[in-house]
C-alpha cells in the first residue's frame, strides 16, 4: 500500500536525532520505522509514523525542515527469499527503486520502498478483484497459488464494524447493512469518517480515493432520462471509448451512441446487481483503455450505502445528483 514518509533534515551535529525523538515523543506519536542516511553537511532521517499531519506540524514548530513523500509499504512472510521475489516483481515490471528499508514484526516482515513509480508498484487502491482471473492479474509473480471458489457472489468486500458495550460502529458499510445489524442489536451508527473526508479512518479501503479505475470516473445518481442526458452533456467533445456502467433503462437511451462502452448491471436501481458487476466493470474498462468512465449510482440506502461509498471513493467524490 501506498503511505507518507516522513523526511527530516538534519545538521551533522550530535543530538539532533535526539531532539526528533524527543519531540515525537513528547506529543504521543509513535515511529514504526525509520533509516538515516548522510552526507559531509547533513543527514536525512526517514520516519514512518502514526500521526503524519500531526507529527509534520509539531517538527515543523521545532523548526525541523520536514518533507512528505509518497512511500510504498509492502508485506511479506518473514522467510528467506521473500524479499527476492518482491524484488523479482519489481525487476519484471521495470520499477527501479531510489532506497528502501525494513522491520519486522514475528512471522511478517514490512518493506518500505521509494520506487520509479509508486502508482504501478502499489495495487491496493485499484479496483477489488473478485474473479480468480483478477486476482491472478493483480497478483502475478507474488504469491505461490490461488484457490478459486468461483466468482464473488456480492461484489464489494465485508462490512467491518466497531463493537462497544451499548452500540456498533459501522467503519465499512459492506454485504451486511444496517439494517440486518439493527435486528441484533439495538444501536448502530455509522462512523462519522464516512460522512467527513477530514477524519481519519479506521478500516482498510477507506482513504479518499481508493478502488479507483485508471480513467477519470462520475457517478450520476437520478431517473435513467435524466442520467442518460447528463452522460451526453459531460461525454461532449470527448473522444472515446468512453466506459459507462448503467441499467438496461439507461442502456437504451444512449446505445446509439458509438463512443459508449456499455456495461448494463441489471435493472434501474438493482443495487445488488450493481454491486456484483461494479470492479468487474472498472476492471473491464481498464483493460479496454477508456478515455472517461459514466456510472449510474443507487439510492444511498441498504445496500446502496455499501454501492455508494465504493462509487464515492472510485470517483474522487464525482457524484451528480439529479
Amino acid at each position: 500500500m501506498t503511505i507518507k514518509q516522513l523526511s527530516v533534515f538534519l545538521e551533522n551535529k550530535t543530538g539532533r536525532i535526539n531532539d526528533v525523538t524527543k519531540t515525537l515523543a513528547k506529543y504521543d506519536i509513535n515511529m514504526h520505522a525509520f533509516s538515516m542516511a548522510e552526507s559531509t553537511d547533513f543527514g536525512i532521517l526517514r520516519l514512518i509514523v502514526s500521526d503524519v499531519e500531526k507529527a509534520v506540524e509539531v517538527l515543523r514548530a521545532e523548526n525541523f525542515a520536514v518533507m512528505l513523500t509518497d512511500v510504498v509499504c509492502i508485506s511479506c512472510p518473514n522467510v528467506a527469499g521473500s524479499l527476492a521475489k518482491v524484488l523479482d516483481y519489481l525487476a519484471a515490471e521495470n520499477i527501479f527503486i531510489e532506497y528502501m528499508y525494513a522491520f519486522a514484526q514475528g512471522d511478517t516482515a514490512h518493506v518500505v520502498i521509494r520506487p520509479s513509480n509508486v502508482e504501478r508498484c502499489d495495487i491496493s487502491g485499484r479496483p477489488s478483484p473478485t474473479t480468480a482471473q483478477d486476482v491472478y492479474h493483480d497478483m502475478k509473480g507474488r504469491i505461490s497459488y490461488i484457490l478459486d471458489a468461483g466468482p464473488c457472489t456480492i461484489g464489494v468486500e465485508s462490512t467491518v464494524v466497531e463493537v462497544h458495550d451499548d452500540k456498533v460502529i459501522i467503519l465499512r458499510p459492506g454485504g451486511i447493512t444496517k439494517a440486518q445489524l439493527e435486528n441484533v442489536v439495538s444501536t448502530v451508527e455509522y462512523d462519522t469518517a464516512l460522512v467527513n473526508a477530514t477524519t481519519k479512518p479506521k478500516a482498510p479501503g477507506m482513504k479518499y480515493t481508493h478502488y479507483a479505475p485508471d480513467a477519470p470516473m462520475t457517478v450520476v445518481v437520478g431517473n435513467p432520462e435524466d442520467i442518460a442526458s447528463m452522460f451526453k452533456a459531460l461525454s461532449e467533445g470527448i473522444e472515446g471509448p468512453i466506459g459507462c456502467l448503467v441499467s438496461h433503462e439507461t442502456y437504451n437511451l444512449i446505445k446509439e451512441d458509438g463512443r459508449f462502452m456499455c456495461h448494463c448491471f441489471g435493472h434501474h436501481g438493482d443495487a445488488l446487481s450493481l454491486g456484483h458487476d461494479f470492479y468487474k466493470s472498472l476492471l473491464h474498462f481498464n483493460e479496454n483503455h477508456v478515455t472517461l468512465i459514466l456510472a449510474e449510482g443507487v439510492n444511498d440506502d441498504g445496500f446502496g450505502v455499501a454501492i455508494m461509498n465504493r462509487m464515492e471513493k472510485a470517483s474522487s467524490h464525482h457524484i451528480i445528483y439529479k
